[in-house]
């Protein structure tokens, strides 16, 4: 899901940088309040936020304000593509004519033009993290761990393909990448390395590969090394200097990783990975 757009003629409209944002809104049960879930997604990396506001009866007023902050929050000089259930988002996205003073304002000011998002090609995923966000379906990570990595590969028996997820600290990050040869534990170690490289310093990350030998590599590294000792061991010395410069942690999950989320998209990310090769190949 680094989703590269294809290349099209050049025009001041489609050079800006795209930029998505979802906004949903939901009544909280027995509170005269509601809570708000957004997300900002831009170049395979995404940022969440959830909060609560007090009700208003001037439901326009609420939503227009929402909207007016997350804003602010976007890229400067770029394209806003909204996402939103709620009828009044429609109608603002639609009718340039039809918004507050404020956000025409606001839009003006940073150099931002808002359209309504009817397509989620190639962001798929944080389509589906903020929804699973609003229904508040995503696990909290455990005690002491600041980000979670999901890694996903296939190999065609040529080059193995790799997707991964970094999730933690309400970011999103997502990478792909090609290898080239079959073997799936140096391409998840690639995306290890993307991932390593990614976070802040002094980080915890929880590692949730895909492959038996990438998930021992965490727990059994001398056994794993010994049977791939060729193709593994330099990688795992440029992993060791990352992590003693970042001064990172890492460990294995202490229990099976669950079929959720982020594990999914890592796989069909592999998969995206392989499908767009192979339809370069033949082009």
């Amino acid at each position: 899901m680094t989703n590269s757009a294809p290349t099209t003629t050049p025009t001041p409209q489609a050079s800006r940088p795209a930029q998505h944002l979802w906004l949903l809104i939901r009544n909280l049960p027995g509170t005269p309040g509601v809570e708000v879930t957004e997300v900002i997604a831009q170049g395979g990396a995404g940022r969440s936020f959830q909060y609560q506001l007090p009700s208003n009866p001037d439901r326009q007023a609420l939503l227009g304000g929402v909207l007016l902050q997350a804003i602010k929050r976007c890229t400067n000089n770029g394209a806003i593509a909204l996402h939103s259930p709620h009828a009044e988002y429609v109608r603002i996205a639609d009718r340039q004519g039809k918004r507050p003073p404020e956000l025409a304002s606001a839009l003006k000011r940073h150099n931002l033009t808002l359209t309504l998002a009817r397509r989620i090609n190639g962001v798929g995923l944080f389509a589906d993290y903020a929804e699973a966000l609003h229904e508040h379906r995503i696990p909290e990570l455990p005690p002491m761990i600041d980000f979670q990595l999901h890694t996903g590969c296939i190999t065609d028996g040529q080059e193995a393909y790799v997707g991964a997820v970094l999730a933690g600290h309400g970011r999103l990050h997502t990478w792909r990448n090609t290898s080239k040869g079959h073997d799936l534990t140096l391409s998840e170690l690639h995306a290890v390395r993307w991932a390593f490289t990614t976070l802040p310093a002094g980080s915890t990350v929880e590692i949730h590969n895909q492959t038996p030998d990438a998930r021992r590599l965490w727990t059994e590294p001398e056994a794993v090394l010994e049977e791939h000792a060729a193709g593994l061991k330099p990688y795992m010395i440029k992993l060791a200097q990352i992590i003693s410069s970042k001064q990172l942690r890492f460990q294995a999950p202490k229990s099976a990783a669950h079929p959720g989320l982020f594990r999914q998209h890592a796989r069909l990310m592999a998969g995206t990975q392989f499908a767009d090769a192979a339809r370069e190949r033949h082009a």
